[in-house]
């Protein structure tokens, strides 16, 4: 039941010699269209008919070195840099799935001051929200206005007083929040449109969780988020994945005993979740780093509210 297998490998690069390091993956066309950030460029792959076979289809450069990606829909593409610029890129060839390009002048956007390590989008009632987080320790909320000439303007809200290193970012939209993650504690902000400038989008603290040590999560469902710790920065529970769940009436966090995994063989990289074939719910935890092991495991939600190991 946990066994997994290998369907397709999908090269980098041309050759051996020069073969880079694939970094992270972000879909743009389910089943059929991905973009995948790697150490120097950005690469687009393509699913060949209904296969299990992929190959990489084109390939481009970005003024900065990619450190993030975020689709932001089948046609535009955000790539943070390690300058703290965000670069945008196009998809304008309907017709050729690997074509993408930047235009105008609203190409590169000089906002934060260090590397941007996330972004992230999220479909609000008031419209489209880009959310980019950086080592610089601020977060900045994007809203794009339509110009008549075709091209794009882009608002920026700065949200400024975190004392650490931001890691993470993580996305509720059914509730327009986001929790971020910094110095061992998870912000939960709301976000809203400014009172009065609806041009304007803002964001207030609406919780704050503490955890210790830095930390990856994943969300599980619209009131709940499991969060996984990573010993290279001293966390007191590197080994270990807590699920957080709200509260529906008093909209209260807590996190329980119960609700932790435990004993895992090193640090948690990154956390996914599926739905089983009898509805329950199924992590897949990753993890590695220092002298310890790397590791892949699956996690099933129990009847009584445990977790239990899939071997």
């Amino acid at each position: 039941a946990g066994d997994w297998t290998c369907a397709s490998v999908v090269e980098m690069s041309a050759s051996r010699s020069s073969l880079t390091t694939p970094t992270q993956i972000q879909v743009i066309e389910p089943n059929a269209t991905i973009a995948v950030k790697c150490d120097d460029r950005i690469r687009i792959c393509l699913r060949e008919g209904d296969g299990p076979t992929w190959s990489c289809a084109a390939s481009f450069d970005t003024k900065g070195v990619p450190y993030s990606l975020c689709v932001v829909s089948s046609t535009e593409l955000w790539v943070g840099c390690q300058d703290g610029s965000l670069e945008v890129f196009w998809h304008e060839n309907s017709s050729n799935p690997g074509a993408w390009c930047q235009r105008g002048s609203d190409v590169t956007l000089k906002v934060h001051t260090k590397a941007v390590n996330d972004i992230k989008t999220l479909t609000l009632p008031f419209g489209q929200v880009i959310v980019s987080l950086s080592h610089d320790k601020t977060v900045r909320l994007w809203q794009k206005i339509a110009r008549d000439n075709g091209t794009c303007a882009y608002n920026a809200t700065t949200l400024k007083g975190f004392n650490s290193l931001l890691s993470h970012l993580t996305l509720f939209p059914e509730r327009q929040e986001m929790a971020v993650y910094s110095d061992g504690c998870i912000f939960i902000l709301r976000i809203d449109q400014k009172e009065g400038d609806s041009r304007q989008i803002t964001a207030r603290q609406v919780a704050k969780l503490k955890t210790g040590g830095m930390i990856c999560a994943t969300k599980l469902s619209s009131n709940a988020m499991a969060v996984g710790f990573m010993n290279q920065w001293g966390a007191s529970k590197a080994e270990s994945v807590q699920v957080w769940r709200r509260d529906v009436e008093s909209g209260e966090w807590t996190a329980s005993e119960k609700d932790a995994i435990v004993g895992l063989p090193n640090s948690t990289w990154k956390i996914f979740k599926e739905t089983s074939g009898d509805g329950s719910m199924e992590l897949y935890i990753s993890g590695g780093g220092g002298s310890g092991p790397s590791f892949m495991s699956t996690w099933k939600e129990a009847k009584d509210g445990k977790w239990e190991e899939v071997e």
